[in-house]
């Protein structure tokens, strides 16, 4: 007999996502400069807020009670209040704090004043965890990592320029996060679908580093302890796609970018994002993006070009 989702049958849990109403209390942003040393840790810390974290980049853990993740380019936290917490870099990442349900007395306090970071940490959870924890998954690891980096990048700059005060703003990004998040439970899939997953995510976190290298799958396979074959399978099911399709994915994200922002030709591009050939670049680019390069950048310029309407 298949199982019911109790996230729609179960009326308590289902008025407790309607209840929902987030209020950001803080967006930051972690770099690897701003870590311990290599070899150091964060020193251990209890929750305060409800928190998302997604990692940027990196190749450190984080502890919570009960587990150890790595701290991978893609990897989301979701944290309740009065949890455990200790970060062993290196990693980057945005870091959301936020209550569940909107506090009118806190939100005009804070708005009035603002505290700073050292009080959103501490031994007693500001949020009495009020929403269920089962439903959002603590670890996950997202599809589309530009995706959600741009979404929290949005929110970080908000958040400097604004403060807390555009909450309209900030609560439909928190709200867009923890839709993704509670999707991906009811979805049944685990965190890594391979046991093998921490050696695919430390080989796509040196594809993600240095996206223009030349690279051979049977290198990519002995750097993760596999055979070739193997290693392509559950590549693909760790990331999503192939190997190779994943490196020529990130090549032209960055082309894109090139393409928009230089002067380059389209020949330096291809050269710059390392690809062996033109003809290939504008093999790949096509069918990744629906056109080619010379299109794309002139479809992007014709775009951004003022128009003057008159009447």
């Amino acid at each position: 007999m298949r199982e019911v989702d109790t996230m729609t049958t179960d009326g308590s849990r289902g008025s407790e996502l309607n209840a929902i109403d987030p209020y950001v209390v803080y967006v930051g942003h972690l770099s690897q400069g701003h870590c311990p040393p290599h070899g150091d840790a964060f020193l251990p810390r209890n929750t305060k807020w409800y928190e998302l974290e997604l990692i940027m980049d990196g190749g450190g853990y984080i502890d919570s009670p009960g587990s150890r993740s790595s701290a991978f380019k893609g990897r989301l936290f979701f944290r309740k209040p009065g949890m455990r917490v200790q970060g062993f870099p290196p990693y980057s990442s945005y870091y959301i704090l936020f209550g569940m349900r909107a506090d009118s007395a806190f939100s005009t306090s804070f708005a009035e004043q603002p505290p700073g970071i050292e009080q959103l940490y501490g031994e007693e959870p500001a949020d009495k965890a009020s929403i269920s924890a089962v439903c959002f998954p603590e670890v996950t690891d997202v599809q589309d990592c530009r995706e959600w980096e741009k979404l929290c990048r949005d929110m970080h700059h908000e958040f400097i320029s604004n403060g807390g005060n555009n909450q309209f703003y900030l609560k439909t990004r928190v709200l867009q996060l923890l839709v993704y998040l509670w999707e991906h439970r009811k979805s049944g899939q685990q965190v890594l679908p391979s046991a093998h997953g921490p050696a695919i995510m430390k080989v796509k976190a040196t594809i993600d580093r240095e996206p223009f290298a030349r690279y051979e799958l049977a290198k990519l396979a002995r750097q993760a302890g596999m055979s070739r074959s193997f290693f392509c399978s559950r590549f693909a099911e760790v990331v999503g796609l192939p190997p190779i399709a994943y490196v020529n994915d990130v090549r032209i994200y960055h082309a894109k970018g090139l393409l928009l922002q230089t002067g380059l030709s389209v020949n330096e591009i291809a050269d710059t994002c390392g690809f062996a050939t033109v003809t290939y670049f504008f093999r790949v680019f096509k069918r990744l993006v629906g056109l080619t390069p010379l299109q794309y950048r002139l479809q992007s310029l014709y775009k951004s070009k003022p128009r003057s309407d008159s009447l």
